[in-house]
C-alpha cells in the first residue's frame, strides 16, 4: 500500500517472527526477574507486598516494552504519507490536484459544497451544457483541455454545487464519437473525419497536423448531423482500464470529502442520437451500467440519479419550437419525475422506467407541439407562408423525436444497473437543448440542474456500509471499555500498594522509606 520497500525481517514468515520476539521478551523478563531478586539490590525491601516485590522489575520492563510498541505504531500511523505513493493513474491525480487548487482559489470547499458527478456527453462543449443549465461558474472547466490533450476530468463550480465531468475517465464518455480517450498513456487520441470507409478514423496526436480541438468536435458534430458516423466499440481491455480509472477517481473524491457523503447526485447524459442503431446503443447502455456500478461500489451509498437527453437542437424544427415557446417555459423541465424510492418490485421497475420515457415523447412533446401550431386565417400571403413553414418545422421535430421514442426508452431502461442491495435511486428522465447558441439552441436544461441541487440531501449509505460502521462502532466502544478497565485496575493497584505500605508502616512503628 505504501511506497517504502519492505525490509528482510518484514518479508519473513510472520509466525516465526513473532515467535522469535516472544522468546526474546521472555528471556529479557527472566533476566530482569533474576536481577529483581538479588539480595544486594534489595528491591524486595522497598516494596512491602511480597508478590509485587518479587516481580516488580519484570513487570516494569513489560510495561516499558508495551509503551514502546504503542509509541512505535503511533509513529507509523502518524508518519504515513499516502501522497508519496506512486499512483497508477498520475494524469488523474494531476488533474484532480489542479481542480482542487482552483476550488481553493474560488473559496469553494469540497467538503461543504454539494458535489455532482456527470457521466456521458453532449455533442457541444461542456461550457454550453452548463450555460444551458444556468450555472454561473466561478470555476469553469478546470483543468482545461489543450490542443494536445483532453483532460481526464473537468470541474465546473459555483457556490451552489460542484459539477465533475469525466471525459477521460469514465467508460460512458468513450462512446462519444468526438472523444476516443487515452491509449495506455501513450497520448490522447482524437476522432476526425476522413474521406474513407471509416468516417471516424482514429489518429494519434502526431498525425493531427495542427488540427485544433474545436475542429475535431465540429467534424464529429457534422458527421452526426449527416448520419455518417458511428460510435466505436470499446475493447475488453479498455473496459477494465476505464473501470479502474473511474474507481481511482472515486477514491480521490471519497478521500478529499473528509468523511462526508462522497457525492450528492449523478447526472447521466445520453444524447438524442445515442439510441440510433449506428451508434451502438447496446454498448452505451453497458458502459453506463458499468460506470454506475463502479461508482456506487466505491462510494457505498445511494443518491439521486437523473438521466438527461441533450442535443435536442440537433433535431430539425427545434429552433422553431424555441421561437414559439414562451421565455418562462425554457427554464422548466421537460420530462417525467420518477419516485426516488418506489414501492415497485425489481421486475416491475424496468418496465415502468421505459414507459415513463415513452410517455414523455408520445404525450408531453406531442401536446406541447400541437399547442404551438398556428392558423393561417386572416393573415397576409407572406405571413401565411411563414406560418405554414413554422408548422411544418414543428411537425418535423415531433416526427424526428417520435422516430427515436422506442429506442430512447429502451436505452434509458438498459442504462440503469441492478445494483446489489439497495436499488438505484432513479429520479426521472428529461430532455434538453444544450447547443452553443443560447437564443435558439438552449432550453429545458436549467430545471434539471435545479432539481439536482434541491435534492442534494436525499442520500443514504448502503446497508453493508452501515453494518460495517456499526461493527467499527462496537469495536471502538469495546476498546474504550477495556482500556477504561485497565486504567481503573492500574489505579486500584497503585492505591492498594500505597495503602499497604502506609498500613504496614503504622503497624511496625518504623518510618516508611521514601518512594
Amino acid at each position: 500500500m505504501f511506497s517504502e520497500q519492505a525490509t528482510a525481517p518484514e518479508k519473513a514468515n510472520p509466525v516465526g517472527r513473532w515467535a522469535a520476539r516472544t522468546v526474546l521478551v521472555l528471556f529479557l523478563l527472566l533476566i530482569l526477574g533474576l536481577i529483581n531478586n538479588c539480595r544486594f539490590i534489595g528491591l524486595t525491601n522497598w516494596i512491602p507486598h511480597p508478590f509485587i516485590g518479587r516481580i516488580w522489575l519484570p513487570l516494569f520492563g513489560l510495561c516499558i516494552y508495551v509503551l514502546i510498541w504503542l509509541g512505535w505504531w503511533l509513529y507509523r500511523v502518524l508518519s504515513l504519507d499516502v501522497g508519496t505513493e506512486e499512483s497508477e493513474f498520475p494524469d488523474i491525480d494531476r488533474a484532480w490536484a489542479q481542480a482542487m487548487e482552483a476550488l481553493g482559489r474560488a473559496d469553494i470547499r469540497l467538503n461543504s459544497t454539494p458535489l455532482f458527478l456527470v457521466l456521458g456527453w453532449n455533442s457541444g462543449s461542456e461550457e454550453s451544457l452548463f450555460q444551458a443549465g444556468g450555472i454561473k461558474a466561478k470555476v469553469n472547466q478546470v483543468p482545461r483541455d489543450d490542443k494536445e490533450e483532453i483532460k481526464p476530468l473537468h470541474v465546473t463550480a459555483d457556490l451552489d454545487g460542484i459539477w465533475l465531468t469525466c471525459p477521460g475517465t469514465s467508460l460512458l464518455s468513450q462512446q462519444n464519437p468526438a472523444i476516443v480517450g487515452q491509449d495506455s498513456g501513450a497520448g490522447t487520441l482524437a476522432t476526425v473525419a476522413q474521406p474513407s470507409a471509416d468516417p471516424y478514423a482514429t489518429l494519434a496526436l502526431e498525425q493531427l497536423q495542427g488540427l485544433r480541438r474545436e475542429d475535431i468536435f465540429e467534424s464529429a458534430k457534422d458527421l452526426l448531423a449527416e448520419g455518417r458516423g458511428s460510435a466505436k466499440a470499446i475493447r475488453g481491455d479498455d473496459r477494465q482500464r476505464f473501470a479502474a480509472r473511474l474507481r481511482h477517481l472515486c477514491r480521490l473524491i471519497k478521500r478529499d470529502r473528509l468523511g462526508f457523503c462522497p457525492i450528492n447526485g449523478i447526472l447521466v447524459l445520453l444524447p438524442i442520437s445515442a439510441a440510433d442503431p449506428k451508434n451502438r446503443p447496446e454498448d452505451t447502455a453497458e458502459a453506463c451500467r458499468a460506470d454506475l456500478t463502479e461508482a456506487f461500489g466505491v462510494f457505498r451509498m445511494r443518491c439521486p440519479v437523473l438521466v438527461m437527453v441533450p442535443d435536442l437542437e440537433r433535431l430539425e424544427g427545434f429552433e422553431q419550437l424555441i421561437q414559439r415557446l414562451p421565455e418562462a417555459q425554457r427554464g422548466k423541465r421537460m420530462g417525467q419525475r420518477f419516485p426516488l424510492v418506489s414501492d415497485l418490485s425489481n421486475g416491475e421497475f424496468p418496465s415502468k422506467v421505459e414507459s415513463s420515457v415513452d410517455w414523455i415523447v408520445t404525450n408531453l412533446f406531442a401536446s406541447m407541439v400541437y399547442s404551438m401550431f398556428e392558423v393561417e386565417s386572416s393573415r397576409g400571403v407572406d405571413e401565411v407562408a411563414e406560418v405554414l413553414k413554422g408548422n411544418q418545422q414543428l411537425f418535423r421535430f415531433l416526427g424526428r423525436i417520435r422516430e427515436r421514442c422506442g429506442r430512447l426508452a429502451r436505452l434509458v431502461r438498459q442504462c440503469l444497473p441492478n445494483l446489489p442491495g439497495d436499488r438505484l435511486m432513479f429520479g426521472g428522465c428529461y430532455f434538453a437543448g444544450t447547443g452553443d447558441e443560447p437564443a435558439v439552441e438552449q432550453a429545458f436544461a436549467s430545471g434539471v440542474f435545479i432539481r439536482l441541487i434541491q435534492e442534494q440531501d436525499n442520500v443514504t449509505w448502503t446497508g453493508d456500509a452501515m453494518q460495517e460502521d456499526a461493527s467499527f462502532l462496537r469495536a471502538a466502544r469495546t476498546a474504550k471499555v477495556v482500556l477504561g478497565l485497565v486504567v481503573g485496575l492500574l489505579l486500584l493497584a497503585i492505591l492498594g500498594l500505597l495503602g499497604v505500605r502506609l498500613w504496614s508502616g503504622r503497624d511496625s512503628g518504623t518510618p516508611v522509606p521514601p518512594a
